[in-house]
């Protein structure tokens, strides 16, 4: 639904003409904070951040913006976009007692409609996560004998493909520290990049190297799907693993159970075993706007949503 109505809005935008030069076009989107679809609207609007709980980084409302993109593929819009906040205060037609019954829903949602927050999404998966968890690369003192590894979920089309490297200290601790995401990019060429920015020695890098050799990297872990066989030619887990065995590092299929990847995730995430570093603003912009699925214990499948893929990755 979400993927659909996204198309709707880029077909109908290119609609918005007129003759009359005198005459100023503008379309007007008005919805409450949060639910599913905030993302796209964070990230058209409100540069992605809250603008109660993080102004500096967000909008300053009222002021007109361009440079915006689309969520989706990061098309850039060919549109002025402007934030105009409208809160419970601003009119008298709710009657004296709303704001006192809106105190009654729930944590996240009275915050959305008494105050505009924008930090937590309604149904939202990982609705604990906040800025302030996300930790400065830099501060984590990665080492380069550290085990590290890198997880691979690779699509071409509608999907994208996505790529995280992490970094595990000597107490179990799990970082995440890269990520590499590219739409319509071959399964070789990926593994090429992969290899090229994280597993080749190079002289300029941010991660740990000594004496010219690269950081440890034991395995890549990959979606077993990818090792599917149709017919008498290689596997993408082939193709990629012949460019990955150039440096020693082996491809591991990982786990294809959704929901107990998805509960992996959430405990690591709020017990701290896992987290993600400032070098991975995608992976915590996916993390707090996976919505929950309405019939099980699963992450809501947003097909053509390269945030979705990001969270495969995970």
């Amino acid at each position: 639904a979400l993927t659909a109505a996204l198309a709707v809005w880029c077909d109908i935008l290119p609609w918005l003409r007129s003759t009359d030069p005198s005459l100023f076009k503008r379309v007007r989107l008005g919805s409450n904070p949060g639910g599913e679809g905030a993302a796209w609207q964070l990230s058209v609007f409100l540069r992605n951040h809250c603008p109660v709980h993080a102004p500096k980084k967000s909008v300053e409302p009222g002021v007109i913006y361009r440079g915006s993109k689309w969520h989706s593929d990061g098309k850039p819009i060919p549109l002025t976009v402007s934030f105009i906040p409208g809160k419970i205060t601003d009119h008298n037609m709710l009657g004296d007692d709303y704001a006192e019954m809106l105190k009654m829903q729930s944590g996240e949602r009275a915050a959305q409609l008494l105050d505009g927050c924008w930090c937590r999404l309604e149904g939202a998966y990982f609705s604990f996560l906040r800025p302030e968890y996300v930790q400065p690369y830099q501060l984590i003192d990665d080492q380069w004998w550290w085990t590290h590894f890198i997880s691979i979920d690779y699509g071409y089309g509608s999907s994208s493909a996505a790529a995280g490297l992490y970094a595990v200290n000597e107490s179990g601790r799990i970082f995440k520290i890269g990520e590499i995401i590219e739409k319509k990019m071959g399964s070789v060429d990926f593994a090429r990049k992969i290899c090229d920015e994280w597993i080749a020695p190079k002289d300029a890098t941010i991660y740990p190297t000594t004496d010219g050799q690269r950081m440890r990297i034991v395995c890549c872990f990959m979606d077993p799907a990818n090792d599917a066989n149709i017919g008498n030619g290689k596997t993408n887990m082939e193709l990629m693993g012949e460019e990955f065995s150039k440096y020693d590092v082996d491809i591991v299929p990982a786990s294809k159970g959704r929901v107990a990847n998805a509960q992996r995730l959430l405990d690591g995430l709020q017990n701290a075993g896992l987290v993600v570093c400032d070098t991975c603003p995608e992976t915590y912009k996916s993390l707090t706007t996976r919505m929950h699925a309405e019939k099980t214990s699963d992450v809501k499948k947003i097909h053509g949503d390269p945030l979705d893929d990001i969270y495969d990755e995970n």
